[in-house]
């Protein structure tokens, strides 16, 4: 897992207060911010008789500054690589998508994690082994979210 002794004290990427509260279906998660079902099952709680998601302050496992599926084979591939993300940019020109690692800026430590880019390979590897869910998102939709990502010269595994 990508992590720092600085993500102990600031947990950031835990934490969802814009949208506190706000109910979602797995569609609409989908849609504006590029979820899977598994994202959103394991981030925010499930209301069945409104058949919502609901966004808490907080992901539904973290609680007291702690994780509850930390390291564990139902933590998210997102949450082990972040502030590391997997693009997909489409080139329309090309009719082609190339993958690519990008480094979220809005994490207030992503320069003390650049030298930890190497890690997500042997990250994806892992997931890849075990058949877990390997997030992937878009870049031009991560970009109108707000996330301030900067695309990293390093080669990825082949995923599929």
């Amino acid at each position: 897992m990508i992590q720092h002794e600085v993500c102990e004290s600031c947990k950031g990427c835990c934490r969802y207060d814009d949208y506190c509260t706000n109910e979602f279906s797995e569609e609409e998660l989908q849609r504006h911010f590029c979820f899977s079902r598994h994202m959103s099952q394991t981030f925010f709680s499930f209301d069945k008789q409104k058949n919502k998601f609901i966004m808490k302050k907080y992901c539904q496992h973290y609680d007291n500054f702690h994780c509850d599926i930390y390291n564990t084979d139902e933590f998210p591939f997102v949450c082990a690589t972040y502030p590391f993300f997997i693009i997909i940019k489409k080139s329309f020109l090309k009719h082609e998508s190339t993958l690519h690692l990008a480094i979220d800026r809005n994490c207030p430590h992503w320069k003390l994690f650049l030298e930890q880019a190497d890690k997500v390979d042997q990250i994806i590897k892992k997931y890849l082994e075990k058949d877990l869910p390997i997030d992937i998102f878009p870049q031009k939709k991560m970009h109108s979210l707000g996330y301030r990502l900067t695309l990293l010269d390093t080669q990825l595994p082949s995923i599929s």
